[in-house]
């Protein structure tokens, strides 16, 4: 793979990728890498993401829940924007665990968009959820226009990140 994230000031200043280490992190960090667009790597599991990336991928460690973490990260880089993909995911978990759910999905997001505001960075690329639309029958389609009434925490916390995110757009 070409230049594998390598920072290149030729390139433009990189994105930050948050949950690279997941199915749809792995398949953005390689359309980034293919397109030569410098990406840094963020996930919270490092095991998969040292299986998934060389390691000539810029990786860092961190957890969207530490505040600190995230600006220590963009006091190291300058970003052009952020791709969050991190994410507590199971519809299942996300009703016995809502703390964890909130903390991550919610919280984290608020922390990203925080941390984005102090250091400028005003590009966010969410990746959300069906799962913030109203249940339907199996005929009907879901598209943007579906009323947002999530049957899940799991979906609630989506919905709940994606108005932190319309807020942090109107500033």
């Amino acid at each position: 793979m070409a230049n594998r994230g390598k920072s290149d000031a030729s390139l433009g200043k990189p994105w930050l990728v948050t949950g690279a280490a997941g199915y749809i992190g792995g398949h953005v960090i390689q359309a980034l890498f293919d397109t030569g667009i410098p990406a840094v790597l963020l996930d919270i599991d490092q095991d998969s993401a040292r299986q998934k990336f060389s390691n000539e991928a810029i990786f860092e460690n961190r957890d969207i829940r530490e505040k600190s973490d995230l600006e220590s990260l963009f006091a190291r880089y300058s970003f052009e924007g952020v791709i969050h993909l991190a994410a507590l995911k199971s519809v299942e978990d996300s009703q016995s665990m809502p703390k964890e759910y909130f903390e991550t999905n919610v919280n984290g997001t608020r922390n990203i968009l925080e941390v984005m505001n102090e250091f400028n960075v005003s590009k966010i690329i969410y990746s959300s959820s069906a799962a913030v639309y109203e249940a339907q029958s199996g005929e009907e389609l879901v598209n943007e226009e579906s009323s947002l009434k999530p049957v899940s925490y799991y979906g609630q916390t989506k919905v709940d990140s994606e108005e932190l995110i319309l807020q942090f757009s109107q500033k």
